[in-house]
Parts: structure tokens; C-alpha cells; sequence
């Protein structure tokens, strides 16, 4: 498992938390969080404020944790992995003025009394929407889609969780900010919000998309954090593989589907689900082993 067996389609920023100096690289005393999709550039870590772990980048103290210029390319997804979210307090994961109006935002809070009143956009809350406090999972994948096209950013936007969507609907909030960076746990000019007040939690990894992740891969992307940075078992089930542009995929593990085996079939599962299709396996000729 690598940083690499994600997407690569579309990828325009990727940070990850194990391999944060380079493909296969970690530096724990790095100062740069390198991004490893060569576009956007790396992110500046405040040495004050954060530090690496084996897997990630955690808040040590008040204030943004880490910065990088904002891109001048369309932003259509945003995926966050967070950990150690706190009882109290709220995380800014991820902010970012959009060049379109209004902000981007991955937001998570555990207090379901928020104490705001006013109408919100542009802002994603994973704390009540959709599940209770207790149904929240710790490890968490967020993922945000924007639709840069709507008479708002908030407009025809989907919201993911650990790969699948809440039943109610995240909210927003139009953030007011200065400069123009992509910045991490907190926001500059404001060091005693709630966001920025915040600490002892962890974000694993950050992917940007200049495109709309399938919810296939999105779910996909979720199961590989879980396994890389929370240690969950794989499975397996062949996802750790490159999706991008499969259209063939016969597995001698999972001849039959995924997760399942079958010796005596007759029959190839192509696992792809595109034209190529399955295998007639000739009984003459050949038989399934084990794998």
C-alpha cells in the first residue's frame, strides 16, 4: 500500500502523511509537506503550531498548521483524513478561499449545539448530519464534491464520510478570511476561533481533483486510508490495484468476485465490470489453484 494506489486522474494535490518528503519517502522532521502530485507545491508547515507523526501532520498548538498558495485551477474534490477529533472544540481541516466567491471548507465537530443562528453555505459538518455523536466513526475520510458551476458552491454539493453519504444534508457557512492560501487547521487572522484554538488531532492526508470522484472511488480511497494510516485489515479484495482506466480484470484470487473464490468454476470473473468480460475457462486444459 502506497501513496500511489489512489486515483490519479485529475489528481492536482496530494500530501500524505506517511510518504510526506517523497513517493516512499518520510521525513519526520520535515518543515515542507512535499506535494507528491508535482502541481500545486508543497505545503509550509508552522513548526510552532505542528509536527509529524509517523502518519501525519498533528496540531500541537494554537494557530494555521500548515499553507500553501492557492491553485488556479478548478477545485472539484476534496478529500480530508482526520483522527483525534477532540469532545469539545471544532477542527478546520481544510480552507481555502474558492476563486468563484465564498470559501471551501472541511469543517468536523463533535457538539451537536453549534450555537450559530444565522443561514450557512459552503460549509461541511460532519457532527449531527446524518448520525449521532455515538454512530460517528473516530477515523475519518471526508470528502467533498463542488460543483463550480452552481449559482454557488453550495449548490449541487456532496458530502461523504469513510466513503458513504450522510442521510441528512451537511450545511454551509460563507467564512470571511484574508489571503488566498490553502491552509490547514485554522485560518490566518483568526487565532482565537474555535478552529484555531483546537489541537491534539491529526490529518493524515489531504487529495485535491480538478474533476468529480466516482463514489466508487471515493469509497475506494476511504478503505485504503482506513488500512494505511488506522491499521484495518485489507481484505484481500485486490483494491490496493490502480483503477484508473481498467477495463479488464481477472483476479486468481478472486476468480469469482470480489472477496470470493470459487476452484471448480468455470467461468473468469472479469472484476472491472466493463465490455471485456469473463474467462471461459477450457476444463481441458486448465483448473483453478488456490490463487
Amino acid at each position: 500500500w502506497s501513496s500511489q494506489n489512489y486515483s490519479r486522474s485529475g489528481l492536482i494535490g496530494q500530501w500524505d502523511g506517511i510518504e510526506n518528503a517523497g513517493v516512499g519517502v518520510h521525513d519526520a522532521t520535515a518543515t515542507t509537506w512535499k506535494d507528491l502530485s508535482g502541481t500545486i507545491g508543497g505545503l509550509t508547515i508552522s513548526n510552532t503550531v505542528a509536527s509529524f507523526t509517523e502518519n501525519g501532520l498533528k496540531k500541537n498548538a494554537s494557530g494555521v498548521m500548515a499553507k500553501v498558495a492557492r491553485p488556479s485551477a478548478t477545485i472539484r474534490t476534496v478529500e480530508v483524513v482526520v483522527s483525534g477529533i477532540p469532545a469539545s472544540g471544532w477542527v478546520n481541516a481544510f480552507f481555502m478561499n474558492h476563486s468563484s466567491g465564498g470559501n471551501i471548507t472541511i469543517t468536523v465537530r463533535n457538539s451537536e449545539n453549534k450555537g450559530e443562528t444565522e443561514p450557512r453555505q459552503y460549509f461541511f459538518d460532519v457532527s449531527s448530519h446524518g448520525w449521532s455523536t455515538s454512530e460517528k466513526p473516530e477515523n475519518q475520510t471526508l470528502t467533498a464534491i463542488f460543483d463550480a458551476t452552481a449559482a454557488s458552491l453550495k449548490d449541487n454539493s456532496l458530502f461523504f464520510c469513510n466513503g458513504t453519504r450522510p442521510t441528512g444534508n451537511p450545511y454551509g457557512n460563507t467564512w470571511y478570511s484574508s489571503g488566498s492560501d490553502i491552509q490547514l487547521g485554522g485560518r490566518a487572522g483568526y487565532s482565537t476561533s474555535g478552529d484555531a484554538t483546537t489541537k491534539g488531532y491529526t490529518i493524515h492526508a489531504i487529495r485535491i481533483y480538478n474533476r468529480e470522484l466516482t463514489e466508487a472511488e471515493i469509497a475506494r480511497h476511504a478503505k485504503i486510508d482506513q488500512i494505511r494510516f488506522f491499521g484495518a485489515p485489507d481484505g484481500n479484495d485486490g483494491m490496493a490495484y490502480i483503477q484508473d482506466g481498467l477495463m479488464g480484470w481477472w483476479d486468481g484470487v478472486d476468480n469469482v468476485g470480489t472477496g470470493q473464490h470459487d476452484p471448480n468454476a468455470t467461468a473468469w470473473k472479469d472484476l472491472s465490470g466493463k465490455d471485456a468480460g469473463d474467462f471461459l475457462v477450457q476444463s481441458k486444459t486448465a483448473s483453478f489453484t488456490a490463487n
